[in-house]
């Protein structure tokens, strides 16, 4: 599957704004942190998620992997 990397990039940038200031606004993150950490606070939010869910991480994880390995071979 061939990727829009701008429009991935906004989505991105989106979701990194939104936890930023919901996380800043509930006293969780601070707003100056890098974007490794927000990225590994935003993965612990959606971990919480999919248990409450019943989503199984780990296998969307793996098969995240499998994606990116596919879209980012040839190039």
């Amino acid at each position: 599957m061939k990727t829009n990397q701008n429009a991935i990039t906004q989505i991105m940038d989106g979701l990194f704004r939104e936890h930023v200031n919901e996380s800043a606004q509930q006293g969780f993150v601070d707003t100056n942190e890098s974007q490794q950490v927000i990225l590994c606070d935003l993965l612990t939010d959606i971990r919480h998620y999919c248990r409450q869910q019943g989503i199984d991480f780990e296998l969307a994880l793996r098969l995240s992997q499998m994606h990116f390995e596919a879209e980012t071979t040839n190039r």
